[in-house]
């Protein structure tokens, strides 16, 4: 049951994962605040669930546990990115799509290189922290 528990969160955070890969503008839900909390909230909730089963033996904890964070750090720095873009042009951040012809995107196009950076660090910061608390917390 354990198992099964940490690979069902460990799929929800993969999806997580990718489903901003694949189009970045879908970062739009989380303008609504409602929505931000609820997907923090369930984050929060899916790296609980997975850090329980570190308590029982489990074949490699350092990965499940590990990706299970990028959600929680990712919606952590969206916010404060957005903030900062708030206070700073006064409109919420653009994700920038490099290629902007299946999903028509205008705020894409809009996209300053601000954007672009902030984009760049949300979702490489999370990766090089989990990195780091993967090999420092779950060394084998």
């Amino acid at each position: 049951m354990i198992d099964i528990l940490n690979k069902f969160c460990l799929v929800i955070s993969i999806i997580f994962v990718f489903a901003f890969i694949i189009n970045p503008s879908w970062h739009k839900i989380f303008r609504n605040k409602k929505t931000y909390n609820f997907f923090l909230y369930f984050s929060i909730l899916l790296s609980i669930l997975s850090f329980t089963t570190l308590f029982w033996k489990f074949e490699n904890p350092r990965i499940s546990v590990s990706v299970t964070l990028y959600p929680v750090l990712f919606l952590i720095l969206y916010k404060f990115f957005d903030d900062k873009i708030l206070k700073k042009y006064n409109r919420h951040i653009f994700f920038y799509k490099q290629y902007n012809t299946i999903w028509k995107d205008e705020e894409s196009d809009n996209a300053t290189s601000t954007d672009k950076w902030y984009q760049l660090l949300i979702g490489l910061v999370p990766l090089i922290i989990l990195y780091v608390i993967g090999l420092v917390i779950f060394q084998t």
